[in-house]
């Protein structure tokens, strides 16, 4: 399991063939931290059958330009036949989800754990 830092905004390790993605901040506001964001997040789809889980804990809040960013992964990864999901998300942030519909798109999980378990089921059985 090797961590690495992108642009000091995210930390991506690989966690039994998915790549976990983790915010450093707990606040993505700033339009240039977006943008960064987006482009770190969409570089990461670069591969059929990727695997993708985005760990929000710590984020407290996020802009909705934000949420633009999250619905280009998804149709990135979609695009690749991969998988995404989402775990770990502040009770504000979920409801704002909820709002745009993001639980028709990606799969939500509680805790890390309870995701990657799942999603290295999926892809045994694929």
């Amino acid at each position: 399991m090797v961590t690495t830092s992108v642009d000091r905004l995210l930390e991506v390790e690989q966690v039994r063939g998915v790549t976990v993605v983790k915010f450093t901040r707990r606040d993505i506001l700033d339009t240039f931290m977006i943008e960064a964001l987006g482009a770190s997040l969409y570089s990461l789809a670069d591969a059929p059958g990727c695997r993708i889980l985005v760990n929000f804990r710590g984020v407290r809040r996020l802009a909705s330009a934000h949420l633009g960013k999250l619905v280009s992964l998804f149709k990135r990864v979609k695009a690749l036949r991969g998988r995404l999901a989402f775990c770990e998300i502040d009770p504000n942030i979920y409801e704002v989800f909820q709002l745009f519909g993001f639980r028709r798109l990606v799969r939500i999980y509680k805790s890390e754990n309870d995701a990657l378990e799942e999603m290295e089921e999926v892809s045994s059985v694929a």
